[in-house]
């Protein structure tokens, strides 16, 4: 099991939701969740991306409408990057971190369950938490959420125990069978060798994106090691077209390659100036921590 050496033993997470009013979508979540038909949920954990899975967390309420706590529950697996759940951000192919959680007690913002942030904040066992905040994945120090925990129970919401449990839904020991032949039909769209030839020729071993150089990194043994990517994708041509190897093609790395078709073989790839700023931004942040 993965351990999060940030989170206190008994301490939890705090996962956060600000919608611009009290939409439908928390009506129906409570209503599954009342009909035992909600399930495991994603959710969004803004910067963090490590968390335990089997600990605890609280589903804080946020926005002008009756801000509070409304649940409870379990994380239940590890933090996993996907698309962004803003349009904007997925677009230009910035990434959201995600876990799966399973709620235990989930209720209406209204209710007499749910506790006010007024309450949160007043309360001399919850007064230090953060309950301001506009993101998910905060750390909530064991004495912080052992005062959520009994706030809690004075409204009848019973939670046994604030430690991370061993999660049964993560397979640490099972094993899977792979290997059976399978026949399968497909349509593969032919690569000029030529034109992959002179695209390196012209432009090295090197990743147009990150300047990545296999032999510099591994040794001789990986000189020449690199991947050819076309800037407009093949699979979209309906029939047989001409391709510029210095214009239309251009190496990259596999890391990158696989980062430029992030969306899917079919869509279209991510152009190599935003892959550029997206290495130059993470270099960024690694230098400045």
């Amino acid at each position: 099991m993965y351990y999060d050496p940030k989170l206190e033993t008994g301490g939890a997470y705090l996962l956060t939701w600000k919608p611009d009013f009290v939409s439908g979508d928390l009506k129906s979540m409570v209503q599954k969740f009342e009909r035992g038909t909600l399930g495991i949920c994603r959710w969004s954990t803004g910067g963090t991306k490590w968390m335990q899975p089997g600990a605890p967390f609280f589903f804080l309420l946020q926005g002008l409408v009756d801000p509070g706590i409304i649940g409870w529950g379990r994380i239940r697996s590890q933090v996993r990057q996907d698309k962004h759940w803003d349009l904007a951000r997925r677009k230009v192919g910035i990434l959201s971190n995600y876990v799966d959680v399973e709620f235990s007690f989930l209720t209406k913002h209204n209710s007499d369950e749910a506790i006010s942030r007024k309450a949160l904040l007043e309360d001399q066992r919850t007064k230090d938490g953060q309950w301001n905040t506009q993101s998910s994945g905060t750390r909530l120090k064991t004495k912080v959420a052992e005062g959520v925990r009994q706030l809690f129970n004075d409204r009848c919401v019973k939670i046994p125990t604030l430690d991370a449990l061993p999660d049964v839904k993560q397979r640490s020991t099972e094993y899977f069978l792979e290997g059976a032949a399978k026949l399968v039909q497909m349509t593969r769209h032919e690569r000029s060798t030529a034109a992959r030839v002179a695209c390196i020729e012209h432009y090295g071993c090197v990743c147009q994106a990150c300047k990545f150089d296999f032999g510099l990194f591994y040794g001789p043994e990986a000189d020449g090691m690199i991947e050819v990517h076309h800037l407009r994708p093949i699979s979209q041509e309906r029939k047989t077209s001409r391709v510029n190897p210095t214009r239309d093609l251009v190496p990259l790395c596999a890391n990158c390659h696989r980062v430029a078709h992030m969306h899917g073989r079919n869509e279209e790839p991510i152009s190599i100036k935003r892959l550029q700023a997206m290495v130059k931004r993470s270099k960024s942040n690694e230098a400045s921590r």
